[in-house]
């Protein structure tokens, strides 16, 4: 038979972690669209050019400020938003012994969905490592959390 409570204290580690990850991860994408901000306009003034960087630097530069540089950190940083917020609803469900949300883990694997479609643009060992982490959290704590709700 399954403990109950060890499996509330499971669900609600790794909620907690999700919730941690997440705040980084919207830390990083406020700080990625500052950074495609200060960029795109410091190409635009010639900073770069002045600051003796050279042409192959600065068409990376460019690389990484195109319009879908910023949609993708901006889908990302929405989605982070939302699976926190969803995840921090699913601790005080737990607190007040009512069912958990699957939501925030379905998004979570469209996020990884998402991220796999960026490692095919952009190929990224940190990104791959990221992605095999999310994976196994969102899962795990979606396994978790059904376990948890079938047996209330």
């Amino acid at each position: 038979m399954i403990s109950i409570e060890k499996l509330k204290n499971t669900v609600k580690s790794l909620n907690t972690i999700i919730i941690v990850m997440e705040c980084f991860h919207i830390i990083g994408g406020l700080l990625s669209a500052f950074g495609y901000y200060i960029n795109k306009i410091n190409l635009e003034n010639g900073t770069f050019e002045r600051g003796g960087l050279t042409a192959e630097q600065i068409e990376a530069v460019r690389r990484a400020t195109t319009p879908w540089v910023l949609v993708n950190s901006l889908i990302f940083l929405v989605f982070g938003i939302i699976i926190l917020i969803l995840a921090i609803k699913n601790n005080r469900a737990l607190k007040n012994k009512e069912d958990l949300s699957y939501l925030p883990y379905y998004l979570g694997g469209i996020l990884i969905a998402l991220y796999i479609v960026s490692l095919f643009i952009v190929f990224n060992i940190i990104s791959l490592i990221a992605l095999a982490v999310y994976s196994a959290l969102y899962v795990g704590t979606y396994l978790q959390a059904k376990k948890l709700n079938i047996n209330r």
